[in-house]
Order: structure tokens, then sequence, then C-alpha cells
């Protein structure tokens, strides 16, 4: 590599250490590009890159930043979804403009879905500091595309899935505001009124071609209806309720037992899987939880555990025959210090090494800490 040019790659190389970490503004094709020019960079050599105090090959550096652009694309890419589904929720009278983006946004969730599901799947437990209703619209569509994937529907039906599970809850948005924030278990009339928003949302979907499909506008009526049939609104069981519904019952339980609501305080993923298990056969559809538990495992994608190691780690992917032993990525060592560059450890090839317990992340803890650039 000629002089001038391994130059500029070193710079390049340290700008990204010290600029990713702040590229929340960048767009999903930004990064990509970079991540392309980045796989096209020939390595004749190696060399240390005295960065943050510790030396690193430039192999190191650029496998990393590629890998830390995936991540930045993803988490640009699950913002994205914030965005366009409060535009679609708050203001649908623009959906010329808006559900024409989310359409595209669905399009390319279900393409990185279909790639490496854990890499979106790892926000949706994430704690949440504003605006719930909209985070768990996209997490609750990350989670049902995933159970999607896993009964192996086809890109069509998980983009069909992909928009009902997205506006799920359409009608809540039609209801006042206090409502949805009350600091308090509802009242029984309070309770009456939300039971209203499978229908506010049918009569919304009607009205934006974009959720009138029958599949979409059912799953959007159905979500809260129960196997046993003790949901509401129709008290709708077992085969009368329809697969999308089911799907969606499943993740959007799970994902509201993963945040603190007003009136409760959030579980631990593990937990709130736990919880979730219970149900199935009961109120939940036990063939799809089935599929559920052997996409998330037992310590979800997404969650942190405590390894025997002395080491804390995030689940990043689960095993379908072992969902007790996920694949871990380590983000701090025994003394408690961030790794800066990957340590993946599969629990399932490591037999001597074993979760010990699930903990919890805050958002300040994890600030800047996450390996490598993320």
């Amino acid at each position: 590599m000629e002089r001038e040019g391994y130059k500029e790659l070193l710079k390049l190389c340290t700008m990204m250490i010290k600029l990713i970490p702040q590229m929340e503004a960048v767009t999903v094709g930004v990064i990509e590009k970079i991540r392309v020019q980045m796989r096209e960079i020939p390595i004749q050599q190696t060399v240390n890159l005295p960065i943050k105090k510790q030396s690193y090959s430039l192999e190191q550096v650029l496998r990393e930043a590629n890998l830390s652009l995936y991540d930045q694309f993803c988490e640009t890419l699950y913002k994205m979804g914030f965005v366009y589904i409060e535009k679609a929720l708050l203001a649908p009278y623009l959906q010329g403009s808006v559900l024409i983006r989310v359409q595209h946004l669905l399009g390319r969730l279900v393409k990185e879905m279909n790639k490496r599901p854990w890499e979106l799947l790892k926000f949706a437990s994430l704690p949440l500091s504003e605006e719930y209703f909209l985070y768990h619209s996209v997490n609750v569509c990350i989670l049902s595309m995933n159970i999607g994937l896993g009964l192996g529907y086809s890109e069509s039906d998980l983009h069909k899935l992909g928009v009902a599970s997205l506006f799920h809850d359409l009608g809540m948005f039609q209801l006042p505001r206090v409502l949805l924030e009350s600091p308090r278990e509802f009242t029984r009339e309070e309770q009456k009124q939300l039971w209203r928003h499978p229908a506010l949302g049918v009569k919304k979907a009607e009205a934006l071609s974009f959720l009138s499909s029958d599949e979409v506008k059912q799953a959007i009526y159905q979500e809260h209806e129960r196997e046993d049939g003790s949901g509401y609104p129709e008290r709708e069981e077992g085969e009368g309720i329809h697969e999308f519904a089911k799907i969606i019952a499943i993740s959007d339980t799970f994902e509201a037992l993963c945040h603190t609501r007003p009136y409760r305080e959030a579980l631990l993923p593990h937990e709130a899987m736990v919880s979730v298990i219970k149900m199935a056969g009961k109120t939940l559809d036990r063939k799809i939880m089935k599929v559920f538990i052997n996409r998330m495992a037992l310590f979800p994608v997404g969650s942190f555990v405590f390894l025997s190691t002395g080491e804390t780690a995030q689940v990043i992917e689960a095993h379908a025959d072992s969902p007790l032993r996920p694949v871990t990525r380590v983000v701090f060592n025994r003394e408690g210090e961030p790794l800066r560059f990957r340590k993946v450890i599969d629990l399932k090839r490591r037999g001597s090494i074993k979760i010990v317990r699930p903990v919890t992340l805050r958002h300040h803890e994890l600030d800047g800490n996450l390996p490598l650039l993320i």
C-alpha cells in the first residue's frame, strides 16, 4: 500500500473511532456506503495504531469498524422506525409521504431480520427513557417478525406481519393522552375506555390504504384476544384468532413486561420470558410460544448476563436446541472494565462457561461502554 494512501487510511480509522459514537444523525445510506468502501480497502500489511492508549492492528480496527458500522446501521434503522411511526400515528393525514417511507423502512427491516435478526432484537428489551408507546410499537414489530421467521413466513407475509405489528396500537393514539400516562392502575370505567382501542384502530386503518388489508385489520382488532376467551373485544378463543394476532399478543406481552410503566417496575428480560412462558396454552398460543423461545432463548437476545468467568455479556443470538446456552458478547471484563474489541462466547460450544444470573444495565452504564465504536 502506498505511503500516502496508508496515512489516509490511518487517519480514517482514527476518525471513525472518535466519531462513530456520535453518528446518530447519519443516514442508513451513508453508513452503508462507508461499509462498502471499507470492505474494498486492501490490507497488505499490519501496523499498530496507538488509539485510546492501546495498540491495535490495522486489520483489527478495520474488522471492528466494519462490524460497528453495521451496528450503527441497525441502530439508525431502529430509530428511523420510531421517527416514522411517530409521524404516521400522530399525523396520519400525511399518508402520501410518511406511509411510503414506512413501507420502505419495513422492507429494510425484513431484509435485515432475514440476515442477522439479533442485531435488531437487542434493542427490544433495552430500557426506554420516553415515548413508551412509540418505541413499544417498533419493538413489537421486530419481535413479531422474528417469530414470523421462525414460522417460515415468506418475505411477503413477513411484510404484512410487520405492518400489522407496527400499527397494532393504532387505536391507542385515539384515546386521551392523560389516560395512557395514568400513574396508577385503571379504574373500571377507564378500562372500558381502553378496551375501545382495537375498534378505534380498525376504523383508522380503514381510512389508510396502507393498512386496509383484511389480515392487517383483523390482527389490529384481535391482538388482545386470548386463547382461553379471556381477552377483548369479542372474547374470541383458539382457532377464531388470526395467527398474526397471536404472534403480536406474545410480542406485545413480553415487550411490555420488559419496560417500566407508571404503575409498575420493569422485569428483567429473563423474568419477562419466564412470565410469558407460564401463559402458554392458557392465554397465549403454545405452538407460537415455542417458536418465540427458540428464537429468543430463555435469556433473551439483547439482555445482559453475568458469566461464570466473572465477565458481563450481552446475549446476541439464540440456539433453538439449547435455549439456556445462547451466544454472548462480553461487554465488561472481570474487573468491570469495558472491552474495546469484541469477544464472543458461544455457550453451547464452551460447556465449562455458564450463565450465573441475569443483570440489568441502564443507559448511563452502556453509554460509550459497549465494545469498540458501538
